[in-house]
């Protein structure tokens, strides 16, 4: 995997027998991100980003907010070459072209709210470089 975020599907994982990196949930992926708390060339799978779509009240929001984050940090998350591999649930689905992961209340979420333009790699796996902005 190259550095850079990894959206893949949780059985996708399994049937390519790729790695599962230093387990990191969603909440603990941000903090770090806000406190640059991560260490250089390290690989990490974020787990519940599903789980916390769910629970909060405005999930578009919440997406939009993240992505300023990312978009902030961005020279930050450039210079720590990690690789960010988010562990889905479901399935991801595709919407006008964007992968999308539906809550277990139903509510389609666009992942490109929040990474940007992500390429197809597979099937069931996104990427995006880590300046969401190039």
């Amino acid at each position: 995997m190259e550095e850079g975020f990894h959206i893949i599907e949780k059985s996708s994982v399994k049937e390519r027998d790729l790695p599962i990196f230093k387990k990191m949930s969603i909440v603990n992926w941000i903090k770090n991100i806000r406190n640059e708390g991560f260490n250089q060339f390290e690989s990490y799978t974020v787990v519940g980003l599903e789980d916390l779509l769910e629970k909060i009240s405005n999930p578009q929001d919440f997406s939009e907010k993240l992505r300023k984050i990312l978009i902030d940090q961005s020279n930050y998350l450039v210079s720590t070459g990690n690789i960010f591999q988010f562990l889905i649930d479901n399935s991801i689905g595709v919407w006008e072209k964007n992968p999308t992961v539906k809550t277990a209340s139903g509510e389609v979420i666009d992942l490109s709210a929040i990474f940007g333009e992500l390429e197809r790699k597979d099937v069931n796996w996104f990427y995006q470089q880590l300046n969401i902005q190039s």
